[in-house]
């Protein structure tokens, strides 16, 4: 399946395992949802390349879905991720705080064990939900200086 490169609006595909077009960017896309997509493995690399005015990336119960690339982070005008119900995403990217619009972070039900030191750069980052990620036991060292931290969700 083509993502036509005009689509603003959500776009929500469903078992699709190859949805972004190789070569041209979908230019004006802001907001992707993939749900219940259990051939999905990962985003694939240069995904700011594709995707530049990406806002939001929700992600839903991709059980094969084994990790976010590090690319991911090129998305600097992502303002929401949500990740929930993917039993396979054992880690977050260690750059992850290198998302500077990000002001919402969803993550339910993950076998994530920490979070990125450098999740502690998310300056923008306004609300925060943890919930049901039973294996993670700490918080980063610097927690604190998420000063426009206004909602946390455990």
């Amino acid at each position: 399946m083509v993502v036509p490169s005009s689509l603003q609006s959500p776009k929500f595909l469903e078992s699709c395992p190859q949805f972004l077009p190789s070569g041209s960017p979908c230019s004006r896309l802001e907001e992707l949802l993939i749900s219940k997509c259990n051939q999905f493995h990962r985003l694939p690399d240069g995904l700011g390349e594709l995707l530049p005015f990406l806002r939001k990336v929700a992600l839903y119960g991709c059980e094969s879905l084994v990790e976010l690339p590090p690319s991911v982070t090129s998305l600097t005008r992502l303002e929401t991720l949500a990740v929930a119900n993917c039993s396979r995403l054992s880690s977050l990217p260690r750059n992850l705080g290198r998302l500077p619009a990000l002001k919402v972070l969803v993550l339910q039900y993950l076998p994530l064990s920490a979070l990125p030191n450098s999740f502690c750069h998310l300056t923008s980052l306004q609300t925060l939900t943890l919930m049901s990620c039973n294996k993670l036991s700490w918080l980063p060292a610097g927690f604190g200086r998420l000063t426009a931290l206004k909602s946390f969700f455990v």
